[in-house]
This record gives C-alpha cells, structure tokens and sequence, in this order.
C-alpha cells in the first residue's frame, strides 16, 4: 500500500503538476524494545505534525519475540494506522 501511494503521488506530481502541501506532511516514529533477560517485547511510536506536534501515540504488548520482530510490528502498526 505504501508503495502503491508513493507511485501514485509521483504520477501525480510528474503528468498533472500536483504536489503536496506541507500541511498534509506527517512522520512517523516507532521503536521496538525487547528485555534480553527474559525476551518480553514491546512496540511503540507517534505521530507528529509538520511542525513536530504530536498527534498521537501507540503502543503494543508483544510477549516473546525477537528485537527485529518487535521493530517490523512498530513500522507494521505505524503505517497502519497513518494510512
């Protein structure tokens, strides 16, 4: 899906001189965390504005996984939730 809107917003700009406004321009922070000791995980971000206001946050209990699972479900509920 994000490719997809990438592609489309850069067909956009390319054949009809459409651009983005910076008002319409977010980012998204997110971090996954996992204690070595016994392998709980959690994942997490927010939302900011373009003027760096936060817009919301995020959170998620994980269980047991891996630090790079725990960071693919931070970017996974992230994008989810902007798009």
């Amino acid at each position: 899906m994000t490719s997809w809107r990438i592609w489309k917003n850069r067909n956009l700009y390319i054949f009809q001189g459409s651009s983005w406004n910076i008002d319409e321009i977010i980012k998204v922070f997110f971090n996954g965390s996992v204690r070595i000791d016994d392998g709980f995980a959690a994942a997490g971000g927010f939302v900011c504005d373009h003027n760096g206001e936060w817009i919301f946050g995020f959170n998620r209990y994980l269980g047991m996984c891996t630090v790079v699972d725990a960071e693919l479900w931070g970017i996974l509920d992230g994008l989810k939730l902007t798009l």
